[in-house]
């Protein structure tokens, strides 16, 4: 998870989205009804999958997007046991993508 993050508009289609200790993370470019990310992190954390070919249909989806890689937490409340899946449930590639098939839905099995 960041710490925190900016989005900067540099102008019109062009967002970049970035933090003081690392520079931009993010571009965001297109206009109406082609939108994508260009991922440009140093360190890639062990959930993440490649951004490079989707295209968003919306600036929002794209945002969404960025904004999970950028938020993740993995959360339990205190004194609440957690619910733990048997991994044979899903693929290993599935393991590693959970949470983003909703971007992937014909190219990952849906982890909801």
């Amino acid at each position: 998870m960041t710490e925190g993050f900016s989005v900067i508009r540099r102008n019109y289609g062009h967002w970049d989205i970035v933090t003081k200790e690392k520079g931009r993370l993010f571009r965001l470019r297109g206009g109406p009804g082609e939108w994508w990310v260009s991922d440009e992190r140093a360190e890639k954390p062990p959930y993440h999958r490649p951004i490079n070919d989707v295209v968003f249909r919306d600036q929002s989806a794209a945002m969404a997007w960025v904004c999970s890689e950028l938020m993740h937490e993995l959360l339990t409340v205190e004194g609440q046991k957690p619910y733990v899946m048997k991994s044979w449930n899903v693929s290993g590639k599935a393991l590693l993508t959970c949470g983003y098939s909703w971007l992937y839905r014909s190219q990952v099995l849906n982890c909801m």
